[in-house]
């Protein structure tokens, strides 16, 4: 009877789960691009044309970043430039894949729900506003950690999964004259829940 009881009061947490959209997850360590410097805009309307954005780890459970790694992709708008802060060394050698190591840390700010530090900034091409533009954060080919997920290195070489800002691998890290509303989550079905228990 116990073993019921929790098998349906899982299952209730995880189809009410599955209803609640994650746009700000509650895990640490984000990857996102910005428009602003403090992180926060990542999300928003940008008229045909050239424009500055930041490529921004925000969430940090470390006050340094000795490195990063992403591959970096984008859907409807083009990237024209890339320029690493501080000392770096970007030794990604796949299209659209950064792996870089800084010759010192660049030491991050106190930002919203941990430190944020800026690790570049890019030059994006608009072409068509009538249309949603998106920008991703993947795994790398030679990744750091086992997990294959984006990371960064820690001012003490500690390495940190990296989760796009708005989710997971495969969920944007900024949005162009798009939906900024919530973003869908996989429902996970009674079964699965069930299986666990066997």
């Amino acid at each position: 009877m116990k073993k019921i009881v929790l098998v349906i009061t899982l299952a209730a947490f995880a189809l009410s789960g599955a209803a609640i959209a994650q746009v700000d997850p509650s895990y640490k360590d984000n990857i996102g691009v910005y428009t602003d410097e403090a992180g926060t805009e990542n999300c928003v309307t940008l008229a045909n044309g050239e424009h500055t954005v930041y490529l921004v780890l925000t969430k940090m459970t470390n006050d340094a970043c000795a490195g990063w790694e992403s591959k970096i992709s984008f859907d409807n708008m083009f990237l024209t430039g890339f320029a690493h802060r501080g000392q770096a060394v970007d030794v990604g050698s796949r299209p659209d894949e950064h792996i870089v190591g800084y010759a010192d840390p660049l030491p991050a700010s106190i930002g919203a729900g941990g430190y944020v530090v800026v690790v570049a900034d890019l030059e994006i091409l608009i072409l068509d506003d009538s249309q949603p533009s998106y920008m991703y954060s993947d795994e790398v080919y030679f990744s750091l950690l086992e997990n294959g997920l984006p990371a960064y290195l820690d001012g003490n070489s500690g390495g940190h999964s990296l989760h796009p800002a708005f989710g997971d691998v495969g969920d944007p890290m900024f949005i162009v004259n798009g939906d900024c509303g919530p973003v869908a989550t996989e429902d996970s079905s009674f079964g699965s829940v069930k299986s666990l228990f066997r």
